[in-house]
């Protein structure tokens, strides 16, 4: 945890660099930004050893290491957050559904512009009294 590694951090001699053995699939990205900016503010430098994998926020935490030291087989990324698909039983990038909405958005709001023109022009009726029926439609 962030306070445990405060806790060590204060025992390590200032001005002195380390080396961080890093095995994580990841975490709070703030955090561990907080913790790299807390090491390099101490210890001057610190480095990376990375003997497996540093995922998402041990990625980023990595990235404020003078120098990353990899394993033959060690990965580091992705940045984005991680979460497990029940369906697929494989874990997928939260990006992808948010994209999803911003793509389901962008359609809706297209639909909803060329109703509301459609029915403009064909009833002669106000957008007042129209909106809540293109609503309606346009996202059901």
């Amino acid at each position: 945890s962030r306070d445990a590694i405060y806790d060590i951090i204060a025992t390590l001699p200032r001005g002195r660099p380390i080396a961080v053995v890093l095995d994580s699939p990841g975490g709070d990205p703030g955090i561990a930004y907080q913790m790299a900016s807390a090491l390099r503010n101490h210890c001057g430098s610190f480095i990376v050893l990375v003997p497996r994998y540093a995922k998402s926020a041990a990625t980023l935490f990595s990235l404020g290491a003078q120098k990353i030291i990899m394993g033959d087989r060690a990965e580091l990324g992705p940045l984005d957050m991680q979460v497990f698909d029940s369906d697929s039983e494989s874990r997928r990038s939260v990006l992808e559904y948010v994209q999803s909405l911003e793509r389901l958005e962008a359609y809706t709001m297209r639909l909803m512009d060329d109703i509301m023109q459609l029915l403009i022009e064909r009833t002669q009726k106000k957008v007042n009294t129209l909106l809540p029926s293109v609503i309606e439609f346009s996202t059901s």
